[in-house]
């Protein structure tokens, strides 16, 4: 097994959690973790510190809303795109429970799911229309 591999192992039976993953990963630092063409044409690169930086932001937006608690259900609704994960670790850094939304649905839908599984507020790149839940700029 080579020193990288020992040391993941290492990590993640020290700390057998998301937490445990997420620190994990936070060790490549500079490495790119992830990629796409925008629309404009052009390479957008994450590395792990990118991620890492943009998780802790959203977990800290989460967690100085003055009514959030631990196990509040949010709702995620982002088509696949390369800011998804770091929202997604954010959520689950500040101790709520996402909900993955499908962003392929209407939107009235994806509405009435959050609204039916009593979320506490839900993160997507537009507002839903009519949503009774409010909406978190993540």
């Amino acid at each position: 097994m080579n020193k990288s591999l020992e040391n993941a192992v290492k990590t993640l039976k020290s700390k057998p959690s998301y937490s445990g993953i997420f620190h994990l990963l936070e060790q490549y630092k500079d490495t790119v973790a992830g990629e796409t063409i925008t629309k404009e044409g052009a390479l957008k690169q994450y590395t792990y510190s990118d991620y890492a930086d943009k998780s802790y932001a959203c977990c800290g937006k989460l967690q100085a809303l003055s009514q959030f608690r631990k196990g509040e259900i949010i709702g995620l609704i982002y088509e696949t795109c390369i800011e998804w994960p770091a929202l997604f670790w954010g959520v689950l850094m500040a101790g709520g429970i996402p909900l993955l939304g499908n962003s392929t649905i209407n939107r009235t839908s994806q509405a009435e799911i959050i609204k039916e599984a009593n979320a506490y507020a839900y993160i997507a790149e537009k507002p839903l229309k009519d949503c009774a839940v409010p909406m978190i700029d993540a």
